[in-house]
């Protein structure tokens, strides 16, 4: 017997037609409840962030924000449950595959579609739900490694959302547990660990010259002594950035060319 009578759900895809698909699927379900639908990340993070929600269809493929990068946003907050949604992505079959996760792959097939529903109901038994939970941390952990470098970073400042494209960045700082993103003349604060951040990035655009810095190499000018042995790199804004010892060697390897 089923014991939860108003799952509420949320339709995230940016395909009017894949909603539409989705919608008339559950249209004789009748212990969910479809409380919003959106065609995009942004839109459907500022509701789940404001509103309960029990059950997501989350499309993979989305422009500004993906399905990956809304899960990860929604970070330690109440996850909801979620049916992925994916065309093509090769990588996401394998993790959900491994992690016993539920998705569908378009076209979506209605028997296909009904058994995702009965074991997503089997999960919202109490006993069920933790484990559900770390299926899903298990699940991301697992794309992580499969995940291309980092292409955009995802602001959030009072309440809104924006995306800075790494290609803008200058140089990177760090100060305790967050990083300042050096762009021209604006900087950005991003509450995230310098060492957590170099991970994401590509290392053949970025390069660690300080336990404090990274540089992006395309923006590398000139690298000089500066008196009592100390080196500096000299950027094409004109900014001079101190080089620590330790990084030295590295450095050399990877900038020589540019000069």
């Amino acid at each position: 017997m089923n014991r939860r009578l108003n799952i509420r759900t949320v339709i995230i895809d940016d395909e009017p037609l894949a909603r539409e698909r989705i919608r008339s699927l559950l249209f004789n379900e009748q212990d969910i409840n479809i409380v919003g639908e959106f065609s995009n990340g942004v839109d459907a993070y500022e509701y789940i962030h404001r509103k309960p929600v029990d059950l997501l269809f989350l499309d993979i493929q989305m422009p500004e924000m993906d399905g990956f990068s809304l899960m990860e946003m929604l970070g330690g907050r109440h996850i909801p449950h979620v049916i992925f949604v994916t065309a093509y992505d090769t990588f996401a079959v394998k993790a959900f595959d491994k992690n016993a996760i539920d998705y569908l792959l378009k076209p979506i097939d209605p028997d296909r579609f009904r058994r995702a529903l009965e074991r997503m109901r089997e999960r919202f038994n109490p006993p069920n739900t933790k484990a559900y939970s770390e299926r899903l941390r298990w699940m991301m952990q697992d794309l992580q490694t499969e995940k291309k470098y980092l292409q955009r970073i995802i602001l959030k400042s009072a309440g809104a959302i924006r995306f800075l494209p790494v290609d803008d960045i200058d140089w990177i700082g760090s100060a305790d547990n967050y990083v300042s993103l050096h762009c021209g003349k604006k900087t950005h604060m991003l509450r995230e660990t310098l060492s957590a951040l170099e991970q994401k990035l590509d290392p053949a655009q970025f390069l660690r010259i300080h336990r404090r810095m990274i540089v992006r190499i395309s923006k590398v000018t000139g690298y000089k002594p500066d008196g009592n042995n100390a080196k500096m790199i000299r950027l094409a804004n004109g900014t001079h950035l101190p080089v620590s010892r330790s990084y030295h060697k590295n450095i050399l390897g990877r900038i020589r060319d540019k000069f």
